[in-house]
């Protein structure tokens, strides 16, 4: 199952996830939502979003994993994957990644990396944020 506008959202802090979600809803696009590795690659194994974007530090395990995991699968190969992270360095695969946010990261930041990633939903335009 493949759904085209939307996102999967994997970060280990609910505060995070809420407020990315808010962003990403306001801006038109689904969105699942992860708290870790493991769920992630679970969700990814039944729907196909139109890109994932994933904390490099997860409770779980690395977003590394997560991505590796996708590049592996034929048919998720393509999909892209948007790398968080709080280091100031590129994390791990950051080369395999469609992009990476370092946080904290503004809304239009976020914004950015998730329309390079896949492009804007079909449903609406961008919101500006409050």
């Amino acid at each position: 199952m493949s759904h085209s506008d939307s996102i999967l959202l994997v970060d280990g802090d609910y505060v995070v996830r809420q407020r990315c979600r808010e962003l990403l809803e306001s801006a038109g696009y689904m969105v699942f939502e992860s708290p870790g590795a493991a769920h992630a690659r679970m969700f990814l194994r039944t729907i196909t979003p139109a890109a994932v974007v994933i904390e490099s530090d997860l409770p779980d395990g690395q977003g590394a994993e997560v991505l590796r995991f996708v590049k592996r699968e034929p048919a998720m190969r393509r999909l892209p994957v948007v790398l968080m992270s709080a280091s100031e360095n590129a994390p791990e695969a950051a080369e395999l990644a469609a992009g990476v946010l370092h946080k904290p990261f503004s809304p239009e930041q976020l914004f950015a990396a998730v329309r390079s990633a896949c492009g804007s939903p079909h449903s609406s335009s961008p919101a500006s944020p409050a």
